[in-house]
């Protein structure tokens, strides 16, 4: 039996050709990170024009169905980024799709539009035959046939429709792309082999032609296939700029000063479009970047605000480069105090990506942290990897980077030892960062401290102990809290004010995430202090220019 694809291009001579793009494999992180530029310098002027394909698979990624909640719905398809409409369905309950995995029985006579197609599947519905509209591609429909649950029955099936019909039938099994579309006024089948259905909408929300998808709304186009998967996923075809606008709110509040913003949206335009055209991230998928913290947040039209579209609009088109090359730019919600090397996360050295103090991070996210793990939960935990070395007897930090993140951890147990290395103490362990102090079992608890202003020479004790506030008062040092927070000219350190547990492990530390890059907390703080956007960006990617 031929495939689907063949029988058209036999009869018809009709194949969409979709323009393959050069892409680049991406290795991983840790290989990209150890790796010089080696691509062609980037016209400026034509950057960020191709459409981005966002994978949403926070809420969208292989379910068994996918609702969209929308009156009016466009199918058609977008060919070399350029639309081309299909037909127009409306619907008082919106639209569910789901995977068409059935043997089906389908016509090898075609149809020029659903129109067309749907008034034969009508006359042959009223013969008996459980039928549905099935869209090939563009121009070109079909009527298939339902009810096979085997071979057997779809050869029956065909042989009753080929004696009882003016047409002639093939049989097709699940090709692990078909879906089919449930709404108000019937079914629609989508074969999705030559080119990939996908959708608009005529509904206006807000000012905004907006697909919704319940509890998400989304600019652009929408696909929902299976892309040779089981169940059905979404993924949004969009513009770059309007991308961003779902980008900056929901990764900085949009509350934060405009340059933080701006450098937010510059820095999340350069991420994207590394990561999208240059070395994609995701080589394997038919979405080039997704929308959760693996690639940078993105909620879509739903998360959308003023101030942040504004700094989108005003930072249009510009991004960070080095060396004439458009950047991952990495960030990360707060640093702790000092932000991080690239080789001390990810084991490349990339000179853009230097730790540098972060003194301007006053008002961090992500406030300082505490951790319990007993030994019994630490053990667990590195079982679920897959190592095994009895119980838990001892923890130990071997080193610091010069930030103050732990580098190695060895995890002394009865049978053996394990050395947790950079950011697998961190996810491993469920820290918020590796900048921490490590309180053991036997540790006491520190109330001693150090009076700077006296050239170090003079020392006291914490209890009791009182501080100069912000407006010249004094206010009694409160030691019930985890601990207090150290700041110098170029670091901020924990002070652990607790005394260990039996059988316990206590991480007392600062900092939200990998610490590489541009410190979210920090860019407000710049940002108050009447730094611009650029000055923002250029502090903690170091030689960068931003064009």
């Amino acid at each position: 039996m031929d495939t689907m694809k063949n029988i058209i291009i036999d009869s018809y001579n009709r194949i969409i050709r979709v323009r393959a793009k050069k892409t680049y494999w991406f290795l991983g992180l840790a290989v990209f990170m150890a790796i010089t530029f080696a691509f062609s310098n980037i016209n400026s002027a034509s950057v960020f024009q191709e459409k981005l394909r966002v994978g949403l698979k926070e809420l969208y990624e292989g379910k068994a169905t996918i609702t969209i909640a929308n009156k009016t719905l466009v199918l058609g398809y977008n060919i070399n980024d350029k639309w081309q409409s299909e037909n127009v369905f409306t619907s008082d309950n919106g639209y569910i799709f789901k995977p068409a995995t059935d043997i089906y029985v389908a016509s090898n006579e075609t149809f020029s539009d659903y129109i067309e197609c749907n008034e034969v599947a009508i006359t042959l519905k009223e013969k008996g035959f459980d039928t549905v509209s099935a869209n090939i591609s563009t121009g070109i429909w079909k009527v298939y046939i339902k009810g096979a649950k085997n071979n057997d029955e779809a050869e029956k099936i065909k042989a009753e429709a080929d004696a009882g019909t003016h047409l002639s039938f093939t049989i097709y099994k699940d090709n692990a792309l078909r879906t089919i579309m449930n709404f108000s006024e019937g079914e629609v089948l989508m074969e999705n082999e030559i080119a990939q259905a996908a959708f608009k909408t005529n509904d206006i929300l807000k000012g905004v032609y907006a697909i919704s998808l319940g509890s998400r709304s989304y600019r652009g186009i929408i696909e929902i296939g299976r892309y040779g998967k089981s169940g059905v996923t979404a993924i949004n075809v969009i513009d770059m700029e309007e991308y961003l606008y779902g980008v900056v709110p929901s990764e900085m509040y949009s509350s934060w000063p405009k340059e933080a913003l701006k450098a937010q949206a510059v820095a999340a335009r350069s991420y994207a479009y590394y990561n999208a055209f240059v070395a994609r991230k995701y080589p394997k998928e038919k979405y080039m970047i997704c929308d959760t913290v693996i690639s940078q947040a993105y909620k879509g039209f739903s998360s959308e605000a003023a101030t942040c579209n504004q700094a989108v609009n005003e930072t249009a088109g510009k991004a960070i480069y080095y060396a004439g090359n458009v950047i991952p730019a990495v960030f990360f919600s707060t640093s702790g105090g000092h932000t991080e090397d690239s080789q001390n996360v990810w084991g490349g050295t990339v000179a853009y990506l230097k730790g540098v103090p972060d003194s301007y991070e006053n008002e961090p996210a992500a406030q300082p942290w505490s951790v319990t793990l007993t030994a019994s939960q630490i053990k667990n935990k590195l079982a679920a990897k897959g190592i095994d070395i009895g119980e838990i007897l001892d923890l130990k930090i071997d080193s610091y980077s010069t930030s103050g993140r732990a580098m190695t951890m060895t995890v002394i147990g009865e049978t053996g030892e394990y050395k947790l290395v950079k950011e697998t103490i961190s996810s491993w362990m469920g820290l918020k960062s590796r900048k921490f102090t490590l309180i053991r079992p036997s540790d006491k608890a520190n109330t001693s401290f150090l009076a700077v202003n006296s050239a170090g020479k003079n020392s006291g004790n914490l209890i009791g102990a009182y501080v100069v506030t912000g407006t010249q008062g004094t206010v009694e040092l409160n030691t019930s809290k985890d601990q207090i927070i150290a700041f110098s000219d170029d670091n901020s350190n924990s002070i652990a004010l607790i005394q260990g547990k039996p059988e316990t492990y206590i991480f007392i530390g600062q900092g939200y995430g990998h610490g590489v890059g541009m410190s979210q907390s920090g860019a407000k703080g710049m940002a108050k202090k009447g730094y611009n956007y650029k000055q923002i960006l250029e502090y903690y990617y170091k030689g960068v220019e931003i064009k």
